[in-house]
């Protein structure tokens, strides 16, 4: 694969459908793809939370860099609706700039984030009660709550601090 430089001209492909909603949360922005501009390679990794999007996304690395060296997968395949990471224009520069096939992860639903010509999509899928599990499992171990209060009081739709989960799942 040859690799183009971030500047090189490229084709913009088609808007297949705009999204049909917004979705702001503490963890996530839908509103952060407004300003992403696509490539037709860019493979889209769209899962539900603790549904195997690193497990994708790591072998999606496999595939297009066919080896198995070790690659921050943050930086190689960024989640741009992600609010509590670096600031959008950052990483919009960070993705541009990447010379290798884009792929990027989302926990957006469908119909929350641009659809474009050319662009594949992978969905991962998984038991409901396992995401539910493994979520809890997962919010239970958040070292930087800060963070999330933060965004959740700096957006007027949320405007409050993020909720604690219940130390049992039954709870």
């Amino acid at each position: 694969m040859m690799a183009m430089e971030p500047s090189e001209k490229r084709e913009t492909p088609k808007l297949l459908r705009a999204p049909t909603r917004t979705i702001r949360t503490w963890h996530m922005d839908s509103l952060r793809w407004n300003d992403f501009v696509p490539r037709t390679d860019d493979i889209i990794i769209a899962t539900y939370p603790k549904c195997g999007t690193t497990w994708m996304q790591q072998i999606v690395s496999l595939l297009i860099f066919q080896s198995a060296d070790a690659r921050p997968v943050t930086a190689m395949s960024p989640w741009i609706d992600a609010r509590f990471t670096i600031p959008l224009a950052d990483m919009l520069r960070l993705i541009d700039a990447q010379t290798h096939r884009r792929f990027l992860k989302t926990h957006l639903p469908a119909d929350a984030f641009p659809i474009y010509q050319n662009t594949k999509m992978i969905h991962v899928a998984r038991d409901g009660l396992d995401a539910c599990m493994s979520w809890h499992n997962h919010s239970l171990r958040y070292k930087r709550l800060n963070l999330l209060d933060d965004v959740g009081l700096a957006d007027k739709s949320i405007g409050r601090l993020y909720p604690r989960p219940a130390e049992s799942a039954r709870q």
